[in-house]
């Protein structure tokens, strides 16, 4: 469990806007909000962190940043709009917390950072990390952990969710959080998973059979594949996985997989047994909205010119075409109507003279 501490820690923690302070050598401000300055040395460092994450997750190859991403644009200016949208995001966040005293102390970096790396191995991990991510340890503790720290106090302290409305955002949901722990045994054949339902039947133990017989990783466990939600599996496994009575073990079940012998050994069904989950849930959707109202009401000036999509650049040409061609129209109609005027006007005067 611990050994992949780290790596669900930075899962997160990468998937989030990174929290980068602005730097206040540099004079170069690439955008603001509410006059905060981002400056460019921020999105350059931001940039190059988040090309080694999309790297790292094999999203793409490092020699294809000046590719077309599609619509004209290269990965390269794709992802710098992206990062640049994420710092602003930091900022929103920032300005946020500090309206509701939310902050994270130096203390409070350094006892999470312990939390993550701690032992010797987890240590070389994460100095691997540092190398290939081509970043520092302060970048990795005043930027993604401060960040998360922030971002969690702010949904615990300041966002309320009350039971009543819980429960009810709960009964439109249970699929969302209703759940079920269950192990399994995975065969090729019927009649393999046949024969190891009769040894069951039969009393031998199913943590036993699942080591020694499962063609799925969690044989190691036993076959225990943790708790699920009814979308977690395959439909034909969720199907026969949630009939089931705790410690019940089913016959046979197909799937692309091959051939699973089920047992489910917990369930959490119902409101009391999804009550933090719940209110987790809601107060994440809460805290994006606020962000977004936040973003939305912020003054945010962005100072550097990004690449736009072709489709873009069309629609402004066809628009500054249309424009032009509406213009000549006018133009037209005003000299066809001052030519008729002269013409109204040189007739009156041959009438006078007659």
């Amino acid at each position: 469990m611990k050994k992949n501490r780290l790596i669900i820690f930075m899962a997160i923690i990468i998937s989030l806007a990174a929290f980068v302070g602005c730097s206040k050598d540099n004079k170069d401000v690439v955008a603001k909000v509410n006059g905060q300055a981002i400056t460019k040395d921020d999105l350059d460092q931001y940039v190059t962190f988040q090309k080694k994450v999309a790297e790292a997750n094999g999203q793409i190859s490092p020699d294809m940043w000046d590719n077309n991403y599609g619509d004209g644009r290269t990965f390269d200016e794709v992802i710098k709009e992206i990062a640049l949208e994420e710092l602003i995001m930091q900022d929103v966040l920032k300005q946020m917390a500090k309206e509701h005293n939310v902050e994270a102390s130096d203390k409070e970096i350094e006892e999470e950072f312990k939390k993550q790396i701690s032992t010797d191995e987890q240590k070389a991990n994460f100095k691997k990390y540092l190398e290939n991510m081509k970043i520092t340890e302060k970048f990795f503790k005043q930027v993604l952990i401060k960040r998360g720290i922030i971002a969690n106090k702010y949904v615990d302290e300041v966002i309320k969710v009350d039971d009543k409305k819980a429960k009810e955002y709960y009964e439109q949901r249970k699929a969302l959080f209703d759940q079920v722990r269950a192990s399994h045994i995975l065969v090729k054949t019927e009649e393999e998973a046949k024969a190891i339902k009769k040894q069951l039947d039969e009393g031998a133990k199913f943590e036993e059979l699942a080591k020694e017989k499962s063609l799925c990783p969690s044989k190691e466990n036993g076959g225990d594949l943790g708790f699920k939600t009814y979308n977690g599996w395959v439909k034909e496994f969720s199907q026969k996985a949630f009939e089931l009575e705790v410690g019940q073990i089913s016959e046979p079940v197909k799937t692309n997989y091959g051939y699973h012998i089920i047992k489910v050994t917990d369930k959490k069904f119902g409101f009391e047994k999804n009550k933090d989950q719940v209110i987790r849930a809601m107060k994440q959707e809460e805290y994006q909205k606020q962000m977004q109202e936040f973003r939305s009401k912020a003054k945010v000036e962005i100072l550097i010119e990004l690449a736009k999509p072709k489709s873009e650049e069309k629609d402004k040409k066809q628009e500054g075409d249309k424009t032009q061609g509406e213009d000549k129209k006018q133009d037209n109609k005003e000299e066809k109507d001052s030519s008729q005027n002269k013409d109204k006007q040189t007739n009156n005067n041959n009438d006078k003279k007659e």
